[in-house]
């Protein structure tokens, strides 16, 4: 039989110490971060939830590094799908306007090198 090394409170024995929090934290390993995210933002939302929550144990510190990280989730595909709208807005306008528009010239010259168009009579 071994001997755990983890403290009573990460065994469901109690309130959790700072040194369990951080116990606990490693064990979870680090947040979900792509390259590109700001570990800042995260631990501030983090802190935020850890705030109101005021979790006492170690489950629901787990609850809560759920919440965040799901939030962190939802933050990011809402990001993501703005970009995708922006992106492909003016694909989706030209589809939508192609029949009712005229092709007037692709000057370089004029307006960046950017097709321009007029409302067809």
């Amino acid at each position: 039989m071994t001997k755990s090394t983890h403290s009573p409170a990460l065994k469901g024995q109690g309130a959790l110490n700072p040194s369990d929090v951080l116990e606990l934290s490693d064990l979870l390993g680090p947040p979900p971060l792509l390259p590109s995210e700001n570990l800042a933002d995260y631990q501030a939302l983090s802190a935020r939830v850890i705030a109101a929550a005021k979790p006492t144990d170690a489950i629901e510190h787990l609850y809560v590094r759920d919440a965040v990280d799901l939030q962190w989730e939802l933050m990011r595909l809402k990001h993501l799908k703005t970009r995708l709208l922006v992106s492909s807005a003016s694909v989706g306008l030209y589809k939508l306007m192609g029949d009712r528009m005229d092709y007037v010239h692709n000057d370089p010259n004029v307006n960046g090198g950017h097709k321009l168009y007029q409302m067809a009579a």
